[in-house]
This record gives structure tokens, sequence and C-alpha cells, in this order.
């Protein structure tokens, strides 16, 4: 058997179940790598809980190039990071920011793009820097995050509780 591999981030999402689509959230600000708004908010796509996702929706945006992945290994009790990063969706926001002027060696969104080894592998140095040196999620520890759409806001929710996840599994 033959497996697709998907070449951008939508074909990636076009592989996942509709079940697994269904449990997310949105955000409408974001102060992670991903930028968010109201247009173009940041999702968080999240299945079962077990391996969570997100990313955001316009080339104009930061982090648009990428989907965060975040994985909970349930036998070494331990939250695993990274970035996932198709070509097509590194060269739409290249296009992006070289129609906007902004692609010379001074722009910090220039040298994010083409910094992409501080990204590479599990749990990279850039992950860490947010999410510490074991890694953990951010968004359990904000339950009433600003610009969070989405079962309410209540991060209840989202499975990173009881029965999938106990309190001192991540933190």
């Amino acid at each position: 058997m033959v497996e697709h591999k998907p070449e951008s981030i939508v074909e990636l999402l076009d592989l996942l179940p509709v079940s697994y689509l269904k449990n997310s959230v949105f955000m409408s600000e974001s102060q992670s790598l991903q930028a968010a708004d109201a247009q173009s908010p940041r999702a968080i796509i999240y299945g079962n809980g077990e391996l969570v996702m997100s990313l955001n929706g316009s080339p104009r945006q930061r982090g648009f190039e990428a989907i965060e992945v975040m994985h909970y290994d349930r036998q070494k009790h331990e939250f695993q990071f990274q970035e996932i990063t198709f070509r097509i969706d590194l060269a739409a926001r290249a296009t992006y920011l070289k129609e906007q002027n902004r692609a010379d060696d001074d722009s910090m969104e220039w040298l994010e793009l083409n910094n992409r080894g501080l990204r590479e592998g599990k749990n990279p140095s850039l992950c860490l820097q947010c999410h510490g040196q074991n890694p953990r999620p951010i968004i359990p520890l904000f339950p009433n995050n600003r610009g969070m759409v989405g079962h309410g806001g209540n991060l209840t929710n989202i499975g990173w509780n009881v029965p999938r996840f106990k309190a001192g599994d991540w933190r």
C-alpha cells in the first residue's frame, strides 16, 4: 500500500479524520511563534488530547509556514515538542515577505524564516525557550486565556485533564 505523503499544511489537514479536527479551539490573540488575529486565528487542534497541533491561516502571519506539534509520551511521562514545515508553505511565506519588502537580511521575520535549524528535531531549543527544559503545555496554566474561541473558552474540554492527563503528568 502506497501512502500519500502531504506536501503542504493543507494536504496534511485533509488527511486527518474529521473527528480529530472537530476537537479544536481558536486563538484570536497569541504570544506564541504563530501570530493570530480575528480574521486568521491560530487553531489548536487536539483530537483525543494525545497529539496537539497548532497552526495559523495566512502567509502574512508569523509562523504560517509551520505546524507546531505537541505529543504526550505516556511511557516516559513527558511532553515532546516539534515542528513540521513544508517547502510550499515556506515559499508562500517568503513570497509574502518579499512582496511586502520585508525580505532583507536585517528583517527579523526573514531571519526567522531562514534559520530553520533552531526548530529541527524533538524538543528544539526554540520550543524550549517558552515551554521550559522539562517541556509542558502553556495553555492549561492560563484557564481564562484572552482571545480563545471555542468550547466556551473552557480549557477543561480539550483533553489535557483527568483521565487523559493528571495534573502531576505535566507539571
